[in-house]
């Protein structure tokens, strides 16, 4: 984290590939992104806290945030699913009264494993929103979408463009996250209780917002 990230960088491809381990090749691919944006400590580190999740390296991910250093953000889960269209934050109903299940439905390509058809060459996949878990049992028409009203009064807000997103504070007016990305952003949505749903080419992720100052993250 501390490292200069050119210096680093260099250090760890004049090894050869075979010989690094999974850290050091999450390090590599994020390292354009961390010498682009000249990068400071803790932006560093929530970028690669977001790489170990994407890469299946939970343990090192978890260890970044042991570093004591405030991250604007938890990565909750990654999944490696191509051709994302869109994304939608839901509730699934329980039975008995209990409480539902926060969960994410991704339109994807019809083909994709524990996807349902839903025709036009496109299918849903539902995953849970806070646990890496996937929901294929789940009945996409019984997914309940918040409320407008809901969205409006949560306390924090989404602005997108093609190669970053925003998430900010309503009542300060101030950034809280600013993500940026190598391959382009083609879906978010943001819960009203701060979770993060977003798609790029290379998949989805969830990640829980924390509102302090503003940060950058991939």
């Amino acid at each position: 984290m501390y490292a200069d990230p050119v210096l680093l960088r260099a250090a760890i491809e004049a090894v050869a590939p075979e010989e690094l381990g999974a850290p050091a090749h999450s390090y590599l691919r994020t390292a354009p992104l961390l010498t682009r944006t000249m990068a400071p400590v803790l932006l560093r580190a929530s970028l690669l806290e977001t790489a170990f999740v994407e890469d299946g390296l939970p343990g090192y991910a978890a260890a970044v945030h042991r570093l004591g250093l405030e991250l604007p953000w938890q990565t909750l889960w990654s999944l490696p699913v191509a051709g994302v269209k869109a994304v939608t934050i839901g509730s699934l109903p329980q039975p008995g009264g209990a409480e539902a299940i926060p969960v994410a439905v991704l339109v994807v390509p019809e083909g994709t494993p524990g996807a349902r058809p839903v025709g036009d060459g496109s299918a849903l996949l539902v995953h849970s929103l806070v646990q890496p878990a996937p929901l294929g049992e789940a009945a996409p028409e019984q997914i309940l979408r918040p409320y407008e009203d809901e969205r409006v009064a949560a306390p924090l807000a989404l602005s997108r463009g093609a190669d970053y997103l925003r998430v900010w504070d309503r009542a300060s007016e101030e950034v809280v996250a600013a993500l940026i990305t190598d391959t382009p952003f083609t879906a978010a949505d943001l819960s009203p209780d701060g979770i993060l749903l977003v798609a790029t080419e290379r998949g989805a992720k969830a990640l829980r917002i924390r509102p302090r100052a503003a940060q950058i993250a991939s």
